[in-house]
């Protein structure tokens, strides 16, 4: 596929001094990468039809469009993305490198593909967020939706507050290979291995969770987590 730059030598763009601007949407059926030095604001929608969006570590602003890639990833390497609509990826993955993610009330759907923003916060103001079974991991960021949706496979979390929102419905809840130590000697158990491997051996014990639940020792958080891990078969008993 062709890949398109924009740059300050772009013919569509103005700099408006803080940052640069384009007038319109842009829609093509290309990669895109955003080499400047300062913030874009698109007048209008980002459309790649497949393309994969690559910031170089910019923000991207839409001001009132959407951003669709149609299983393209997003990449923007530390730079934020915000966009007053959705953002539907189609499968793509977004990758922000830090960078957080604000739709002002509009959808975050990737059919798939993960959202990974290494410490970047997602703040949707009310929109959902469905990956359709692929994971979310904020590395310490925290999520808002309001009373939005968030809906995923997995949701890698190391806060002590739960993410805010209306609802949240999620395959399992992992928490970071860092606080391993803490939740040893929380669970009284040795976690060994990658999370496959530790929940393996989890796998006898399960069935005494809902016992060990019972304990008032545990944190809405941390009875969060480990409530994920309940089999289908015990989640009534909780």
């Amino acid at each position: 596929m062709e890949t398109i730059k924009i740059d300050k030598d772009c013919l569509c763009l103005i700099d408006k001094g803080k940052r640069y601007e384009i007038p319109t949407s842009v829609d093509i059926e290309a990669n895109l990468i955003i080499n400047l030095d300062k913030p874009l604001l698109i007048k209008g929608c980002l459309k790649t039809s497949g393309g994969h969006i690559d910031t170089r570590g910019g923000h991207i602003n839409t001001s009132g469009g959407y951003i669709d890639t149609n299983n393209g990833n997003i990449k923007t390497s530390g730079g934020n993305i915000k966009t007053s609509a959705s953002i539907p990826t189609g499968g793509g993955c977004i990758y922000t490198g830090g960078g957080g993610i604000y739709t002002d009330g509009g959808n975050i759907d990737t059919s798939g593909g993960y959202i990974d923003t290494n410490s970047g916060d997602i703040d949707t103001n009310g929109g959902d967020i469905d990956t359709n079974g692929g994971y979310i991991n904020t590395g310490g960021g925290y999520i808002d939706t309001g009373k939005g949706i968030i809906k995923c496979g997995i949701l890698y979390w190391r806060l002590m507050c739960l993410p805010k929102a209306g609802k949240i419905i999620v395959k399992k809840v992992r928490p970071d290979d860092f606080l391993r130590e803490y939740w040893e000697e929380r669970l009284g158990i040795k976690l060994e291995g990658c999370w496959r491997e530790i929940e393996e051996q989890l796998a006898p014990i399960l069935c005494k969770i809902p016992e060990l639940l019972k304990d008032p020792k545990w944190t809405p958080t941390e009875r969060w987590i480990i409530e994920s891990w309940l089999p289908e078969t015990f989640k009534d008993l909780r």
